[in-house]
């Protein structure tokens, strides 16, 4: 084979970005290379030949819910599922629990990668099910709040984790105010939730919602501060006014 017939294959058989993908894979694996997984320790040897894919995070949840929409109502999951959500810091919060959990000895189903939205999470939750069972004896879930209303339609979680609203990506969030309540369409009436008690907007969910909460924060220090010039959202709790 010629290298032009080798590239008219290889576009040939590239009719999508997945489908490149795995014929660089497996062109690569031909030549000798190993593959690299993001989240694990690399020993590498001076000289090797590796490679490392990302992605392919959404696509099979996305044939999942569009043509067998059942099957995620249907799979068995764990007691422990926890969703965190919020404008920012939701990946960091979400490895932060799934270490912690894994150092006690879990196993932690996790969308590590950051597909956040509800194909996203589907995709996770199938790579990790065996059968009708999710492997795993926790799933720890990063969710997108725009979101979280859709992927309850298929799961809902034991616990929520909120830890902020920000003026985030505003041409697609418009206001923290609906932000809120894109997230209250997503919270079931028996959800225990776990806020960040130190922003003021977060307070609101005391006022809505009527299962358990518990709040957590940072104590104050010696660098700690009253008054930031540079919030301009809810300067107040809405719950007490101070």
């Amino acid at each position: 084979m010629t290298g032009i017939d080798g590239l008219k294959n290889f576009l040939d058989a590239s009719v999508s970005a997945y489908h490149a993908t795995y014929e660089l894979v497996k062109m690569l694996a031909a030549a000798g290379y190993t593959q690299l997984h993001e989240h694990e320790e690399w020993n590498l040897v001076r000289g090797g030949k590796y490679y490392m894919v990302r992605g392919g995070t959404t696509m099979l949840g996305r044939a999942v819910l569009k043509f067998f929409p059942k099957t995620m109502k249907s799979l068995k999951y764990p007691e422990n599922v926890i969703m965190v959500t919020g404008s920012c810091g939701k990946g960091s919060t979400t490895k932060l629990i799934t270490e912690v959990l894994e150092r006690a000895g879990m196993k932690v189903c996790c969308n590590r990668d950051g597909a956040n939205q509800w194909e996203g999470v589907a995709t996770t939750i199938m790579n990790q099910t065996k059968g009708d069972t999710v492997q795993a004896d926790a799933l720890v879930l990063e969710v997108d709040e725009r979101y979280l209303k859709l992927v309850i339609r298929f799961l809902r979680p034991k616990y929520l984790v909120i830890n902020n609203i920000t003026r985030d990506q505003p041409p697609r969030q418009g206001d923290y105010d609906i932000v809120y309540g894109e997230i209250m369409k997503g919270i079931a009436p028996d959800t225990h939730l776990i806020v960040n008690g130190d922003d003021p907007i977060l307070r609101k969910f005391s006022l809505s919602h009527r299962g358990p909460i518990t709040y957590f924060g940072i104590e104050k220090t010696k660098n700690s501060y009253e008054w930031m010039d540079d919030i301009k959202d809810y300067l107040y709790c809405p719950k007490c006014g101070h």
